[in-house]
């Protein structure tokens, strides 16, 4: 399903990358609920968001001008866990989602995030990964 509301799933007491999660949480369009885990990434759609410019919530495409907003990432590597559709842009109303419902992105500042238009942090998030590769 493409786009908002996001279809949910329901955690009890289910160990994540970030500690216990409890509740309801959305399930972002490149990802699926995986079994007695959080979630997992779906390979193909991780692909289409860099190829076909998709919000990695919401899977709708973006528009060159359209106002976006990004998490900018520590300036570490990337590891085999990192995913790195995190790094693309999000529409604003889909980001607001991620911090309200990600335990790590709900505990980050707005000074991690960086705002503009799409065709511009898109670059930023390529030179992101081509950095930390």
């Amino acid at each position: 399903m493409i786009g908002l509301p996001r279809p949910i799933t329901i955690f009890n007491n289910v160990s994540g990358r970030y500690g216990i999660i409890n509740g309801t949480r959305p399930i972002p369009w490149q990802s699926e609920r995986a079994k007695n885990s959080t979630f997992n990434v779906i390979a193909e759609r991780e692909k289409k968001v860099y190829l076909e410019n998709r919000c990695p919530y919401c899977g709708v495409q973006f528009s060159d001008d359209e106002n976006v907003i990004r998490w900018i990432r520590p300036n570490v590597p990337f590891s085999v866990d990192r995913i790195k559709s995190d790094h693309h842009p999000f529409h604003l109303s889909c980001m607001k989602q991620v911090r309200q419902y990600c335990p790590f992105m709900e505990k980050l500042s707005n000074k991690n995030f960086e705002t503009g238009i799409y065709k511009e942090l898109f670059i930023n998030a390529l030179q992101d990964i081509q950095e930390n590769n």
